[in-house]
């Protein structure tokens, strides 16, 4: 028996000699005793493994290194080269200058060595690009003259596709690669729009290690912080039509999931909750998504659904609440062609420089009501409440409504909405001085 298992472990070694990883590093000069292989996790990175110097030699022998891409630190974690481990897990890279990839070598692999050869060319493209672009909204142009620059290095990027589907090369190449505009559209516009449908044509959702890098992070916040308006409904319409690519591989439908949550779950802009509400109505509560519990679900619903009664267009929600007069007043009672909705708290600094401000607008118009809902129980900061027909002051610890803080989203004070004649929310969120730009 114990002969068999001898000729089992044997048999098996040459597998399990092959699975162990060895990269050498050659470095320039002596930088550090200690160095750090550090692996992505979109933009995340964390330690993949050690290596110790000897003579300018540092070697990586973790078994469980995936494709991806990685970086060399010193022992304080300072970047020192960033380079591809694809299938090849045993190669050499002779560095006689850190600081110019020309003068870079690699022998045992081949994904790795021409990885150098396409950094040199997109960093040499990438420099007229952005020169490009930071002057697009003022030449539009220079969208033509970007596709030109885009071309050339698409041909380049895909002269270097190996013929192996498995090879991260490839998935690194298709990550990276830009649509070409057709000739037959001519204006700035149309060559925006144009890029924008077909921005994830290359892109390889299928593989999960284009997670072990950065760019499909920054592929996302260039998509929906430059290429899309601040549109609720379009960017609803592109997520879906992102989701529906990546639905085959849930590990990267999972991280598209949580990195467009995150961007959205707290936003500057007051209509784009919208976006929030449909990925937890639409994803969260209804997929097995990574990381999601049944609390975490739990607390994403209810919070969707506070947000969904606040939405822009959306009648906010009835409060009855006793005045300074001791009689109860309903929101949906006031008649006027708009309503202020004020939150504050009387020993709040900025709330009192917002009630002042809120005063001299209904001072000089005619068509506002304020409905100032004091959250404390103390009685001070009611100035403007007494003999004056424009504002309506209430006791938020006297509401009818259980929980006025969560009814409104309030986090903090002061905070402000603005409500048409039918009581739907036209703004919200804003400081008093912007009120006159949402209203007529």
């Amino acid at each position: 028996m114990n002969r068999l298992w001898l000729i089992i472990i044997l048999s098996l070694s040459p597998l399990l000699v092959s699975a162990q990883s060895e990269i050498r590093i050659i470095l320039d000069k002596e930088y550090d005793s200690i160095f750090y292989l550090m692996g992505y996790k979109g933009k995340k990175i964390t330690v993949a493994d050690t290596g110790f110097c000897h003579k300018n030699k540092v070697v990586f022998r973790n078994k469980d290194i995936n494709p991806g891409i990685y970086v060399l630190t010193d022992s304080k974690k300072q970047y020192l080269l960033e380079f591809l481990i694809g299938n090849d897990k045993k190669f050499t890279i002779d560095i006689k200058d850190i600081e110019s990839y020309n003068s870079i070598t690699v022998k045992g692999s081949e994904e790795t060595s021409s990885y150098f050869d396409l950094m040199k060319e997109t960093q040499h493209v990438n420099l007229y690009l952005k020169a490009l672009e930071s002057e697009v909204q003022y030449n539009p142009g220079n969208v033509l003259r970007m596709d030109s620059l885009r071309k050339t290095l698409n041909m380049y990027q895909k002269s270097l596709l190996r013929k192996n589907e498995d090879s991260f090369l490839n998935t690194f190449i298709l990550s990276m690669m830009q649509p070409e505009l057709p000739d037959s559209l001519h204006s700035a516009e149309d060559s925006l729009l144009y890029l924008r449908c077909h921005y994830w044509d290359f892109f390889p959702f299928h593989d999960e290690n284009v997670l072990n890098y950065p760019l499909i992070e920054n592929k996302l916040d260039y998509f929906f912080d430059v290429m899309l308006p601040v549109n609720p409904d379009i960017i609803i319409i592109e997520t879906d039509k992102l989701i529906k690519r990546a639905e085959n591989n849930t590990k990267v439908r999972d991280f598209i999931l949580w990195y467009l949550y995150s961007k959205y779950q707290t936003t500057k802009y007051m209509n784009l909750d919208a976006v929030y509400v449909h990925l937890v109505e639409n994803y969260f509560a209804v997929s097995d998504i990574e990381n999601v519990t049944d609390n975490i679900k739990k607390m994403m619903i209810d919070r969707a659904e506070v947000l969904k009664g606040l939405l822009l267009g959306v009648k906010a929600p009835q409060m009855s609440c006793t005045g300074i007069d001791g009689e109860t007043h309903e929101l949906y009672d006031i008649k006027s062609p708009y309503t202020i909705v004020y939150f504050y708290n009387p020993d709040c600094p900025l709330c009192k420089k917002e009630k002042r401000i809120l005063n001299e607008t209904v001072t000089r118009r005619n068509d506002i009501i304020i409905y100032a809902v004091n959250l404390s129980q103390d009685d001070a900061g009611n100035e403007y409440c007494f003999d004056n027909v424009s504002w309506i002051c209430v006791d938020g610890c006297l509401s009818q409504e259980k929980d006025l803080i969560s009814l409104y989203d309030i986090k903090t004070t002061p905070l402000i909405y603005v409500l048409d004649s039918e009581k739907r929310i036209i703004a919200k969120k804003i400081k008093a001085e912007q009120i006159e730009l949402f209203i007529k």
